[in-house]
Formats: C-alpha cells, sequence, structure tokens
C-alpha cells in the first residue's frame, strides 16, 4: 500500500513539474508576437508611402532606428546593450506621442526594449497605449496580450487578467487558446480553482488539440486529483 501511495505520488508530482516546465517555456511569447507586429507594420508601411507621405516617413525613421538598434547589438551580450537601448528609447521619443500606425510603432519597439531591460511598467503603458492607436485592428489584441505579460511580472493579476481578457474577445486575435490558458493559470495561483476550471475548459474549447489544451486538461486532472475541484 505505501508503495503504490509513494508510486501515485512521484506520477502526481511528475505530471506537475512537466506542467509547470511547459507554462515557463510558453508564457512569453512577446518577442515572438514583436516579429509578427514588425512584419505587419512594414506592410502597413508599403500602403502608406502612396498614400500619407508624412507618416511613411516617420515609419522610415522608425525602421531606422530599429535596423541600427538590431545591427549594431548583434553578438553583445545584455550588460553591453544599454547604451544601444538608450539611444534608441532618445530617438523613438520623438514619435511615441504620435497616432495612429506611425505612434503604434514607436510605442511598440519602446515597450520591446523597455521589456528587455525590466522596466515592465513603462512597458505595459507602452502596449496599451499603442493598442489605443490601432483600435479595431489584427494588431490590438497582439499589443494586449503582451501589456497582460508586462503586468504579470509586476504581479498584477488583476490588470493582467483584464488586457488577456481584451485579446480574446477579440475575433482578430491569432492565439486565444494561449491567453485564455495564462488567465486560467493565474486564477490557479489565486486559489480560484473553480474560475481557473472554467477558463481550462474554454482553452480546451477554443485550441482543440494543441498544446495549450493538452496542458489546460493535465492542469484540471491534477486539480481533481488534489480535490481543488470536482
Amino acid at each position: 500500500m505505501a508503495k503504490k501511495e509513494t508510486e501515485k505520488k512521484e506520477k502526481n508530482e511528475s505530471t506537475a513539474e512537466k506542467v509547470g516546465s511547459f507554462i515557463l517555456k510558453n508564457r512569453i511569447i512577446f518577442l515572438t508576437v514583436i516579429v509578427v507586429v514588425v512584419l505587419g507594420v512594414v506592410g502597413f508601411s508599403v500602403y502608406l508611402k502612396a498614400a500619407e507621405s508624412k507618416t511613411a516617413k516617420i515609419l522610415e525613421e522608425i525602421e531606422k532606428i530599429e535596423f541600427n538598434l538590431t545591427k549594431g547589438t548583434a553578438g553583445l551580450e545584455e550588460k553591453d546593450l544599454q547604451s544601444y537601448y538608450s539611444k534608441a528609447l532618445d530617438g523613438l521619443s520623438k514619435y511615441t506621442d504620435k497616432g495612429g500606425i506611425a505612434g503604434a510603432r514607436a510605442d511598440l519597439l519602446s515597450a520591446e526594449i523597455l521589456f528587455r531591460t525590466a522596466k515592465f511598467s513603462d512597458a505595459k503603458e507602452m502596449y496599451v497605449n499603442a493598442a489605443k492607436k490601432v483600435k479595431g485592428t489584427y494588431l490590438e489584441p497582439i499589443c494586449y496580450f503582451n501589456a497582460a505579460v508586462a503586468y504579470e511580472e509586476l504581479n498584477d493579476a488583476d490588470n493582467a487578467i483584464d488586457c488577456y481578457k481584451k485579446a480574446v474577445e477579440s475575433k482578430d486575435f491569432g492565439d486565444p487558446s494561449h491567453a485564455l490558458f495564462s488567465i486560467a493559470r493565474i486564477l490557479q495561483s489565486k486559489s480560484d480553482y473553480i474560475g481557473a476550471k472554467e477558463y481550462y475548459e474554454k482553452t480546451i474549447e477554443k485550441g482543440e488539440n494543441d498544446a495549450f489544451a493538452s496542458a489546460a486538461k493535465t492542469c484540471i486532472i491534477q486539480m481533481q486529483i488534489d480535490g481543488k475541484v470536482e
């Protein structure tokens, strides 16, 4: 009997470790998301060059800042990047008060730099500002998702959940199961097991057979084993 109990405990711990590892690896998609945003903005830039030369010129300047940042920092360690980050932020500050796609692009690149330097409070502000500037476009939910990640870094669970929900509510968001899983994970960490189960189930429904849906199933089973939910 004791051997069986030990084996069951070890199995449960192994399951928890696997889920924990998955969560750690998939908590922040912000760098990948930024690449998607950049590609989207390039498309906008091509259009705007023909329609709005002033906006296009600003976008070109922002793209130069990004190019110089990327080219200049290739192969450098994090401790050697601060001067490059500062220079880029200074250049972007001229455009962050702009509206529309140009202002959003400046906000997004600034937010990425701020996030990299662990200035999460400033980063989430930039992400939220960018979301408001591109309201109604496919970029809006991406901005809110990244803002949610920054709020998590600040241990602000309520605002993180709010931003994840805003991302999910958009029909244009490409990764709803990730956001739903994140909401469930936060609720579980707050010991709101009923709420967590609800959002894990939504993850399963939305994600079907993706990695987050699979992890959500495991989390529900683990909560049931632990007697947290039925």
